[in-house]
């Protein structure tokens, strides 16, 4: 009778574990969805920056570049933290 419980702890054990194994899966897969996520908005706002100073501006220029250059720099702080 022991050893029948034995067997039947082990393969309790042995279920957590591929359950832990799924949920690791699951865990990973979203973080690897939120960084793919995050790397697309730190390119659009990368993008943004870059077609803005391409182009000529007036005297509000300066503004909206500064905030543009703050966008980036939160989805950047965003994609590292």
């Amino acid at each position: 009778m022991g050893l029948a419980t034995s067997s039947s702890s082990s393969s309790s054990i042995v279920a957590g574990s591929r359950d832990g194994n799924v949920l690791d899966y699951e865990l990973r897969e979203q973080k690897a969805r939120t960084l793919g996520n995050l790397d697309s908005q730190v390119e659009r706002a990368l993008a943004a920056l870059r077609a803005f100073d391409a182009a000529p501006h007036g005297a509000d220029g300066e503004g909206r570049r500064r905030a543009l250059m703050d966008q980036a720099a939160d989805r950047v702080w965003a994609f590292m933290i």
